[in-house]
């Protein structure tokens, strides 16, 4: 609600007073907002291994944690953006021009990326989320997989315990064919390889979005919940955990970030 200051209503060392005809005093202009952006280009492989960083550096000011819960939200920083490898993502972030380097990026450099997909909706981290639920060589008996995987998935908030399907279209012949699609991920998109300074390598792989599509049958929502329930988390336990791998990701991405220019 916007009222007119001359009118009253309002006293500075009371708050809301309806009965005060008094004019409110108007507050001087604040000083002029800066706006903060990334202001360098920032290659996977840098931000995932800054990511890893930062989770390390966490997890050893934390107490309370497992290995095997320390363990995972370590792998789960490293992977959590393997899905920005997908092409629409890379174009995304070349879209604005400027001279990008001939590297899978993580990040632009302000003012290049404007911010709009050729697929709208499209979550990088489901992308990351199916790298890693299909494959297998990254991990050991040891990892605690599904964790990882989860934790790489729900770093946005947007991939967590269920999804929302849609359905996508592409254009092929000139003509508009409707493409079953989760979150702008299509069934049958191709990732690139993928070779991190870690010596890993994530080879080109095909992506089949069943698993997180209940109208097929998916299992991410049982599996998720499997997470959720389990003796050794619960909700809030599995919760802290994202946080702490959204947060060594907000450090990570802060280590580039600097002021730019308005408009």
């Amino acid at each position: 609600m916007l009222l007119d200051a001359r009118y009253g209503g309002y006293l500075a060392d009371q708050g809301w007073a309806p009965d005060s005809d008094v004019p409110v005093p108007t507050t001087p202009p604040g000083p002029e907002l800066r706006m903060f952006a990334c202001v360098e280009w920032v290659s996977l492989d840098q931000h995932l291994a800054e990511t890893e960083e930062e989770a390390r550096t966490l997890i050893d000011a934390l107490p309370y944690l497992t290995e095997a819960q320390q363990d995972a939200v370590t792998l789960a920083a490293r992977y959590h953006d393997l899905g920005k490898c997908h092409e629409v993502f890379q174009e995304l972030l070349r879209a604005g021009g400027g001279d990008p380097p001939d590297v899978l990026l993580a990040k632009s450099k302000a003012p290049f990326s404007t911010g709009r997909s050729r697929r709208p909706g499209f979550r990088h981290e489901l992308v990351s989320a199916l790298m890693l639920a299909h494959g297998d060589h990254w991990h050991g008996d040891g990892v605690d997989h599904r964790l990882v995987t989860y934790l790489a998935a729900a770093h946005h908030g947007q991939v967590r315990i269920s999804i929302r399907a849609e359905a996508e279209s592409e254009t092929e012949a000139d003509e508009a064919v409707a493409v079953p699609g989760v979150l702008g991920v299509l069934n049958g998109d191709q990732t690139p390889p993928v070779t991190l300074s870690s010596g890993e390598t994530f080879p080109a792989q095909l992506l089949h979005t069943a698993d997180f599509r209940p109208e097929t049958g998916g299992s991410w929502t049982a599996q998720a919940r499997a997470l959720r329930d389990r003796g050794d988390l619960g909700p809030f336990r599995l919760a802290y955990l994202e946080a702490l791998v959204r947060i060594a990701d907000w450090r990570s991405s802060g280590r580039h970030d600097g002021p730019v220019e308005v408009g």
